[in-house]
């Protein structure tokens, strides 16, 4: 499957005022801008989470390491399967891609042998612009230290990228402009700690984005979110946000145009 989701990304046109989303799993996103630049967050691309704690991947990479072609890859906190240890550094190799994490992530990047040119390190509060692309990094409370969410600006398009994160209020402070896309983790309860379908929905009336897309699910039968659930949540809160559901190993194009009063 990899090298036709890589020709999908390339052959996908961007219009002005858009933005194109593509799902590679867990919190994993592939995004290009309407100037052909392609982000890739947190890429889960191997088997490393059942070699070391036993899940099984309940669905395939849709590409191979080696076939990630991009150039900024932002890394959001230092688990593994955010910052995958059986090919995190293959990626980042093969895309020669500016690779951007706070400082968990960065330390790890550097141990395994990745060159410090080609890293940034961002940590909260901190702001960065590459081709193009404003980069924010904004509070995250998940178990790792250090770990963010991310807020990037294109083409007049914000997009907020929640990462891994239980919901404080902190979040809340992210509403400081129209967020035109919301991306929000729904795996939470138990022992995970992020975001429910229900504090996924009240994040998303909190923020009133144009556009929510839920993720972190369907990778694992024993840390998975029900997206019907918070597509039922957000109903009968009646949120005005429109619900994006992406396949696995697909993506949307999504118009971001002024909407005309």
């Amino acid at each position: 499957m990899g090298s036709s989701f890589i020709a999908k990304i390339k052959n996908t046109i961007v219009p002005s005022r858009s933005i194109a989303m593509f799902w590679i799993g867990q919190s994993g996103f592939m995004i290009k801008t309407s100037n052909n630049k392609v982000v890739c967050i947190d890429p889960y691309l191997s088997n490393c989470v059942e070699r070391i704690e036993g899940l099984v991947r309940l669905v395939p990479a849709p590409l191979l390491p080696g076939e990630v072609e991009a150039d900024i890859i932002l890394l959001t906190h230092d688990h593994i399967d955010h910052v995958d240890p059986d090919c995190i550094l293959e990626i980042c190799q093969a895309s020669k891609a500016s690779i951007i994490g706070p400082t968990s992530c960065i330390n790890h990047l550097l141990k395994i042998g990745l060159d410090s040119s080609q890293v940034i390190e961002l940590n909260r509060g901190n702001i960065t612009e590459l081709d193009g692309i404003r980069i924010g990094a904004v509070y995250s409370e998940d178990f790792s230290k250090d770990g963010v969410g991310y807020i990037l600006k294109s083409d007049g398009i914000t997009t907020y990228f929640t990462g891994d994160t239980s919901y404080v209020p902190e979040l809340d402070s992210v509403k400081i402009a129209l967020i035109d896309i919301l991306i929000t983790s729904i795996n939470g309860g138990g022992k995970y700690g992020n975001l429910t379908p229900q504090e996924a929905t009240q994040l998303t009336l909190k923020l009133q984005p144009r556009y929510v897309i839920p993720a972190h699910y369907g990778m694992f039968k024993e840390n998975t979110g029900d997206p019907v659930k918070f597509l039922e949540a957000l109903a009968s809160a009646k949120s005005v946000a429109e619900p994006i559901i992406i396949e696995h190993g697909s993506g949307q194009v999504i118009d971001c145009e002024p909407i005309a009063i």
